[in-house]
């Protein structure tokens, strides 16, 4: 008999003192392909941060792949929707290295081929 993938057995989770999940029982096969949908809110990103070892059950069991779920598990993988915010950085260089660019390219602001200069002017004319 092989592993399930996932496994909860009357898991209850939550974010601070709000309940998202109650009572939720699931197995998942391995290889088997689970969508999970709902209104923003119901638990879905919460339940996956489960999976992940990222948050721990208030109750019940979490199984992935037989074992409880650990942070930096490598049998999972998870690809957030936003990604984090970088904070800026600064580059020494980097106004150069653009002003050369535009100096390169054909399409800088400051030329204007044949073509694109005619196709303004009828644009404009046509107003």
């Amino acid at each position: 008999m092989s592993v399930n993938a996932v496994e909860l057995d009357r898991v209850t989770l939550a974010r601070g003192e709000h309940k998202v999940l109650a009572e939720v029982s699931i197995a998942i096969r391995a290889g088997e392909f689970v969508g999970v949908f709902g209104p923003n809110g119901a638990g879905k990103t919460t339940l996956l941060h489960a999976i992940l070892g990222l948050i721990r059950p208030l109750s019940g069991e979490l199984r992935v792949f037989g074992t409880a779920p650990a942070r930096g598990n490598r049998d999972a993988g998870y690809l957030p929707q936003q990604p984090r915010k970088r904070r800026s950085a600064t580059c020494k260089g980097c106004s150069s290295r653009r002003r050369s660019l535009a100096d390169r390219s054909s399409f800088s602001s400051t030329s204007r081929s044949p073509a694109s200069t005619r196709i303004s002017s009828r644009a404009s004319s046509s107003w």
